[in-house]
């Protein structure tokens, strides 16, 4: 299964989510959300949907101030991070 982990500012919740909604377009049905803080961390889960990694840069682009997690895929780290238009490693 696919996830982000998602910390975001609570002036970034409708902006994150109208992004994911969008990403995820007629899929956002087969979308898990978890809210693990109110208002400031939350993890999405999807099987086979998009690319985690793809998604996480791009949301990066979108919201720079958001910090994301998601599992690597480059075979050397277990985890990837993006924060402020990057990845962190």
């Amino acid at each position: 299964m696919n996830y982000l982990k998602i910390l975001y500012q609570t002036s970034d919740y409708d902006h994150l989510f109208r992004f994911l909604k969008h990403a995820f377009g007629t899929n956002v049905g087969e979308v898990q959300v978890e809210t693990d803080v109110e208002d400031a961390l939350v993890t999405i889960k999807w099987n086979d949907l998009l690319d985690p990694n793809t998604l996480a840069a791009e949301l990066t682009q979108e919201l720079p101030s958001v910090l994301i997690e998601c599992q690597s895929n480059t075979g050397i780290d277990v985890y990837s991070r993006y924060f402020n238009k990057n990845q962190l490693w």
